[in-house]
């Protein structure tokens, strides 16, 4: 990296720098800031499930080599990522959103930091790098701090920003770190790594290592600044609702200085002070306590409103069990969660493998782990006091002859139609078993044997193929059987006119027997055909399709899996 090439936009590039090169940039001690970085950064990779240990678990050397879903969306033989230039990493991330097509959410988060590929583009293009810069180690700390950097890290060590607001800067751009608002990712369907209490407490470290005088700081932003007038009324459950008299308001302006006023009976409060990030917090009796950052820059009218509270009058005691809700129980057990109303809790089993939670009515979020078990996470409606039975199964030990990894597969089939009799053909596949119990597998080189015994290209090209079929697996000993998704209908257009359409009542079925490292056996498969010719007119020709498929293939990817105790 050619350090000229940078622009150093900010007190935090010559943190980087600093801690990338042993000097002190422009003449200023700043290894107390070098720390607090890191240790935010450092929670954010264990939240992300990025760190050194969680790699070399899937069979990565370092945190800098992950990418999503741990290379399960790696184009086959890919180098590792720390290996690759930042040009080669965006083609990666193209190449991992093609192998999504059919996901619900598709990811192209790579490294460390889980970088997606819009993102990369703008740090790319901010930092001043070319595509042909080492996306190493190095080069990711630098995109990590950057990030921070765009969410105002620098403000947040100045004083200028509350730890709520950065909090919730640091959730918009890690889907991981919790929305300081809900406890829950600010993305939908995303889960927190990061809980609110870690976020926080990792905020406060990171503050500890921090020499700033935020005092000094405030006082000679007051002097520069103009003092602005905010009128702010407090409502009864909307910005519209009814005025809430005798409300507490406190918080501190834009400079840091605090307030504190009653609501009069018309339910409003006149605040003077400097402009700038504001931060509020508003109760009265009766109601749940709002609290808030907003921008004040200007003399202004706002409004507030405050929920009614709820009775916090639910109880759940929550039994852990080994492998059924029967099952023996288990101590030592993390539970955590949210309740109704989205208030984290965090408690362990007791040796009687039973917590007990006290939250709001709705719907409940829950996460159990325990060494030598799968983590089991799910929601449930709780509205009244009660006992309820959670299960965890034992984690799944596997051997050398597991299945788990990336297969190189050839392919063999013998298709009988009902109509048109038999044809064979053969191809290419690459099969990847996941730890879940799931498979995927990818169609390459298809070929039909003509009727003069010659073997040519499929000349029938499906309309929205999509490149991926994927299914479920389980073993036995030394036999894996296969129960792959049914396709949803699909249409074939024939040369001279006519289509066909082609669907599945039921996904194929297969058994492969493995010996080390090779693999064989059959799938079968049966498919529903509807032809439509132009000399038929509108009368369809109905057929059916049974498939034989012979497999034999190696393994070429053996990172996911472990050896037995």
């Amino acid at each position: 990296m050619i350090i000229s090439a940078l622009r150093i936009r900010s007190l935090a590039f010559m943190l980087l720098l600093t801690m990338l090169f042993p000097y002190v940039a422009g003449g200023i001690d700043v290894q107390q800031y070098d720390s607090a970085a890191a240790i935010l950064l450092d929670r954010i990779a264990i939240g992300e499930g990025t760190t050194d240990a969680a790699a070399q678990e899937h069979g990565l050397a370092s945190a800098y080599d992950i990418t999503y879903a741990y290379g399960r969306y790696n184009p086959s033989g890919s180098k590792p990522l720390s290996e690759m230039t930042i040009g080669e990493v965006k083609q990666l991330q193209k190449q991992m959103l093609a192998n999504q097509a059919n996901s619900k959410l598709p990811s192209s988060a790579v490294g460390k930091y889980q970088i997606i590929s819009d993102t990369l583009v703008e740090q790319q293009k901010k930092l001043g790098l070319s595509d042909d810069t080492p996306f190493d180690a190095a080069t990711q700390e630098l995109f990590g701090l950057s990030l921070l950097e765009k969410r105002d890290y620098e403000a947040w060590t100045e004083g200028r920003i509350s730890d709520y607001q950065f909090q919730r800067n640091m959730a918009q751009e890690w889907a991981s770190v919790a929305d300081p608002d809900t406890g829950k990712s600010y993305f939908d369907e995303q889960p927190v790594g990061t809980t609110d209490a870690q976020i926080k407490e990792t905020m406060a470290l990171a503050k500890s290592t921090l020499d700033i005088s935020q005092q000094a700081q405030s006082e000679q932003e007051q002097d520069e600044s103009v003092p602005v007038t905010l009128t702010l009324y407090v409502h009864d459950g909307s910005a519209s609702g009814p005025i809430i008299p005798d409300a507490q308001v406190t918080g501190w302006d834009g400079s840091g200085n605090s307030f504190q006023q009653t609501t009069d009976n018309s339910g409003y409060v006149i605040i003077e002070g400097y402009p700038g990030t504001w931060s509020f917090s508003v109760s009265a009796a009766g109601y749940e306590t709002s609290n808030w950052d907003q921008d004040i820059n200007e003399d202004d009218i706002k409004d507030a409103f405050l929920q009614q509270e709820q009775d916090q009058d639910i109880t759940l005691t929550l039994y852990i069990h080994d492998g059924s809700a029967s099952g023996p129980i288990i101590p030592d057990a993390q539970v955590t969660g949210w309740d109704g109303l989205s208030n984290s809790f965090e408690q362990t089993s007791s040796s009687s493998g039973y917590v007990t939670i006290t939250g709001y009515p709705g719907i409940w979020s829950f996460s159990v782990l325990a060494d030598g078990y799968e983590t089991n996470s799910w929601s449930q409606e709780i509205t009244e006091t009660d006992t309820k039975d959670a299960f965890l199964q034992e984690e799944q030990q596997y051997s050398q002859n597991s299945v788990i990894g990336k297969w190189d597969m050839q392919v063999e089939s013998e298709n009988v139609d009902t109509y048109y009799g038999s044809r064979f053909s053969r191809g290419h596949s690459i099969i990847e078993f996941y730890k879940d119990g799931t498979f995927s597998e990818d169609y390459t080189e298809h070929e039909d044997l003509d009727e003069n015994g010659v073997w040519v290209e499929d000349e029938i090209e499906l309309q929205e193929e999509p490149g991926v079929v994927d299914g479920e697996w389980t073993q036995y000993e030394d036999t894996v059987r296969l129960q792959y998704y049914p396709f949803e209908e699909r249409t074939n257009e024939y040369d001279g006119g006519g289509y066909c359409k082609i669907w599945q009542s039921e996904g194929a079925t297969g058994e492969l027997i493995i010996d080390g490292d090779s693999m064989s056996g059959t799938v079968t498969s049966i498919f529903h055909f509807e032809d439509h010719w132009p000399q038929q007119g509108e009368r369809p020709i109905y057929r059916d399709d049974s498939c034989s498929q012979s497999y034999t293939g190696r393994r070429i990817d053996t990172s996911v899996i472990h050896d037995t105790p």
